[in-house]
């Protein structure tokens, strides 16, 4: 470049504007002559085909395929290729190939106006105040024209919002009436896991429909944001920001109120004003799809509660239901008293009452060992039979409760059997794990399995102690009625050997008083024999009659002797009675007292029955008489 001389102030004048008014109306010139070359350099579309004829060629190997599709198509289609105008527009191209650029320049020029049209602005004030006008109206149009696109696109944009919601509010419909269907049934445990399943897949489908709108709606959003400054994608729009912004940087250019590169500071500012704006509304829609993400996955997660509390409900029931007919499983009476246990009771019980029944006949059969048909050995041995019996009656009583054990246990095992059935069952329903069916079985089933087994097993132990106890106690019964038995035996042999003792005595007596008596009898016969052998001897009749006084007195003397004698003997035979009455009734008392009797038997010499009464007193006191 040249340097730039000094520099100088050019007055205003007429002649320099009516220059710079020419100049423009040059450059105007010149844009609308070069305007109408380029489109005369294209075929009008309004202009007619030229007509082509159609005659009919032989097909040959001269003609080439596109000659053969010209043969072959229509005339003036307007798809296939019209030869002539394909003719003439390869003309012009080579001509204007042909020209040079100052040949375009010179045509140009000639076609600009020989005559340049005056302003008729005055003076500059007027035109500087012309251009301000316009340069204000074209800031007033650009407004407008911005806030044209905001009340275009809002329609939009509040009508998807509409959309969206209607669409939201009737998904939250359907799946509340989803919901209700199920909650209303009076019968939630009859449903199975896999349709509540099949209810919250078809929630989850609903939600993620709804995700999918939402992240429509955000894409719509944005694309309404990018067709602000794109034409291209949003042909039905013609006021869009891209396009506004370079319409009016031309626009307030030709106004030429303000200088090149403050118009382009000043699009440039409104642009990033726009700019601002659009990223404000892009950080809103991007708040906006947090917010109805958010919100949707909120509403998801009530309702995965929701769906979970009608799951827990639903396994609730199922829990109460299987508890429930387990309860009434371990109630019944197939548990809680057996058949066959309840059998074998009933026969423990008629066997019990036939060896009791039999003990009992051999027991009544002491009343035909005891005084006066009294033997020791067969004492000995009815009280080794009752000791057999007891034996039997408790050996039955042994097995019996084995088997009664045996049986309860099998209904131990039963109980078991159900409880491994029910956590199966809790296993097959798909909605309790193992932990939870361990959970429920092991504090609740094995609960009420150890309660009952612990039930039968103190009825079992109290019934098995009851026996030993029974035992015990028949064993010691039977050994003291032995016992008890042989001493009513001892009283008996002691009233035996008192009778027998009083009865030698009395044979003694008698037997020593026969001796004394037969003594004194030979005695007395000695001197009889003396004396009657006197009384033969004598020969004079009052010696004779002196001997026979003699021996008259003698034989008195003896028949006294013999008279006394019987005497003795009965009395002593007559008190023997009394004595053997006096012991009798001595044995009585005895036996009243030895078996605790009140009433006692006695007889006296005449025959009499005399009962008499004593007051309890302790064994080996007699009491006293009443």
């Amino acid at each position: 470049m040249s340097p730039v001389g000094k520099m100088s102030q050019v007055q205003n004048g007429k002649v320099y504007q009516q220059i710079f008014h020419a100049q423009v109306q040059l450059v105007q010139s010149l844009a609308a002559t070069r305007k109408r070359a380029a489109e005369h350099s294209e075929t009008p579309k309004n202009v007619k085909t030229p007509m082509m004829k159609k005659v009919p060629l032989p097909e040959g190997e001269t003609m080439t395929p596109r000659q053969r599709k010209w043969v072959h198509s229509l005339p003036n289609d307007g798809v296939t290729e019209n030869p002539v105008l394909y003719r003439e527009k390869e003309e012009a191209r080579k001509e204007m190939e042909r020209l040079t650029e100052d040949m375009i320049a010179s045509q140009e020029v000639q076609g600009l106006m020989d005559i340049i049209v005056p302003e008729k602005v005055s003076n500059l004030q007027e035109y500087e105040d012309h251009k301000k006008r316009k340069y204000l109206r074209a800031l007033a149009s650009f407004q407008e024209e911005l806030e044209q696109i905001g009340v275009e696109l809002e329609p939009l944009i509040l009508e998807k919002g509409k959309l969206l919601l209607k669409k939201i509010s009737k998904s939250d419909e359907d799946v509340d009436k989803l919901f209700k269907n199920v909650e209303i049934e009076p019968d939630l445990d009859s449903y199975t896991i896999e349709t509540l399943l099949e209810l919250w897949e078809k929630v989850a489908e609903r939600f993620m429909q709804q995700k999918q709108e939402i992240k429509e709606l955000d894409e719509e959003l944005l694309a309404l944001e990018f067709s602000r400054a794109d034409k291209a994608r949003w042909p039905q729009m013609s006021s869009l920001l891209k396009e506004v912004l370079k319409k009016y940087v031309g626009i307030i250019e030709k106004t030429a109120y303000i200088l090149q590169p403050d118009v382009y500071r000043l699009i440039d500012k409104e642009a990033m004003a726009m700019n601002q704006a659009l990223l404000g509304n892009r950080r809103a829609i991007a708040q906006l799809l947090v917010n109805l993400t958010e919100a949707t996955l909120q509403q998801e997660l009530d309702n995965r509660h929701r769906w979970q509390s009608l799951v827990d409900t639903w396994k609730a029931l199922k829990k109460e239901g299987l508890i429930q007919r387990f309860t009434e499983f371990m109630a019944s009476e197939e548990i809680q008293e057996p058949p066959e246990v309840k059998k074998e009771l009933e026969e423990m019980q008629k066997n019990q009452e036939v060896l009791q029944k039999v003990r009992l006949d051999h027991l009544c059969t002491i009343c035909n060992l005891l005084p006066p048909n009294y033997n020791k050995n067969q004492l000995t041995e009815w009280y080794n039979s009752l000791t057999s019996l007891n034996k039997q009656l408790d050996t039955y009583h042994m097995d019996s409760m084995s088997l009664v054990h045996f049986l309860y246990e099998k209904v131990w095992q039963q109980c078991l059997s159900r409880v491994q059935e029910c956590k199966q069952q809790l296993l097959e329903w798909k909605a309790f794990s193992e932990a939870e069916a361990e959970s429920l079985v092991n504090p609740t089933f094995f609960l009420m399995v150890g309660e009952f087994q612990s039930k039968v097993e103190k009825q079992l132990e109290l019934l098995d102690s009851s026996f030993e106890i029974l035992a015990k106690d028949t064993e010691l019964k039977s050994s003291d009625l032995f016992r008890y038995f042989q001493e009513a035996v001892k009283l008996w042999e002691g009233h035996q050997s008192v009778l027998l003792t009083q009865e030698l005595e009395l044979e003694k007596r008698i037997e020593q008083h026969r001796q004394k008596h037969n003594q004194e009898t030979q005695n007395q016969e000695t001197s009889l024999d003396k004396l009657l052998d006197q009384l033969r001897q004598q020969s004079q009749e009052e010696s004779l009659k002196i001997h026979m006084d003699k021996a008259r007195t003698f034989l008195k003397n003896m028949k006294s002797r013999y008279e006394c004698f019987h005497i003795l003997l009965t009395k002593e035979v007559m008190e023997y009675p009394g004595l053997v009455l006096k012991e009798l009734n001595c044995y009585s008392f005895t036996l009243s007292r030895h078996f605790f009797i009140r009433e006692i038997f006695e007889q006296n010499l005449a025959g009499e029955v005399i009962f008499k009464f004593r007051q309890p007193g302790g064994r080996g006191h007699g009491g006293d008489f009443l």
